[in-house]
């Protein structure tokens, strides 16, 4: 998996995103599910941002609303295990990057995906 630093994005986040997301990314069987695992990579990168004690109750809301706007598809007790794998792993690998990521974009490059970033400092809410 390659990754670029694009638009606003840091070098740290792009890097960091990108190992992070490269597991979940690799089950893909086409460039639109890639997208689609990246885009879930994202919301779990956002919610790690969040205060510790905010963190369940934010993946909480997302899995139910996902759950929501894609009734037989998702399922919002999976949808919350993958996010809270996810933003534990983010935590671990990269704790100290509070950027929360703004626009993601995913394009193919030979056998690889190359994922571009951009992101803006997190700002506590």
């Amino acid at each position: 998996m390659k990754n670029n630093k694009k638009g606003s994005g840091s070098p740290d986040v792009s890097k960091a995103f990108a190992s992070m997301a490269s597991e979940l990314m690799s089950m893909s069987e086409d460039i639109n599910k890639a997208r689609d695992l990246a885009y879930v990579a994202v919301i779990a990168w956002n919610i790690s941002l969040y205060p510790h004690d905010q963190i369940a109750e934010k993946i909480e809301l997302v899995a139910k609303e996902y759950e929501k706007s894609n009734p037989g598809v998702i399922q919002a007790e999976l949808m919350s295990r993958d996010l809270q794998r996810l933003v534990e792993q983010k935590l671990k690998e990269c704790p100290n990057i509070k950027r929360t990521i703004t626009k993601i974009g995913v394009e193919e490059k030979g056998e690889k995906y190359m994922i571009t970033t951009e992101s803006v400092p997190y700002v506590p809410q």
